[in-house]
C-alpha cells in the first residue's frame, strides 16, 4: 500500500483528531511521482522564461521480424508528453508544501505589462 494514502478504520473515521494526524502523516511523507520508463524535460515555452514540462516516455522495440528463437526487433525513439502532475513529478524539487510552489509565472506575468 502507498504511504500517501490516508487510511482509518470505522471506529476512527468520525475522530477528527485521528483524521487531521492522518492528513499531516500524509503530509510529512509526500514525495515525488517516478513513472517507469520516462523522465522529466521541459520545452522552452513562447516567453522565453517559461518552462513546459514533459514526461519523455521510452517506448518498447517493435518487433519487426526474425524467428521465435532469433526474433528482430526495431528501437523506437522516445515520444514526449505533456506532464501535468506538477512540481511532484520533477525529481530535482524538493516538495515542502509550507514553502509553496515556485513562482515559475512570474516574468511573464510581469512582462505583459498588464497588471
Amino acid at each position: 500500500m502507498s504511504k500517501n494514502i490516508i487510511t482509518t478504520n470505522d471506529k476512527t473515521s468520525t475522530n477528527r483528531k485521528t483524521k487531521r494526524e492522518a492528513a499531516q502523516r500524509f503530509l510529512d511523507n509526500l514525495q515525488n511521482i517516478n513513472f517507469p520508463h520516462s523522465k522529466r524535460i521541459y520545452l522552452t515555452g513562447y516567453h522565453y522564461n517559461t518552462q513546459v514540462p514533459m514526461r519523455e516516455i521510452q517506448l518498447s522495440p517493435t518487433l519487426i521480424g526474425g524467428t521465435k528463437d532469433k526474433p528482430l526487433f526495431a528501437e523506437n525513439e522516445a515520444i514526449p508528453i505533456y506532464d501535468t502532475s506538477g512540481a511532484y513529478g520533477d525529481p530535482d524539487i524538493t516538495v515542502d508544501i509550507n514553502v509553496g510552489l515556485k513562482k515559475c509565472r512570474k516574468y511573464w506575468i510581469l512582462d505583459r505589462n498588464d497588471t
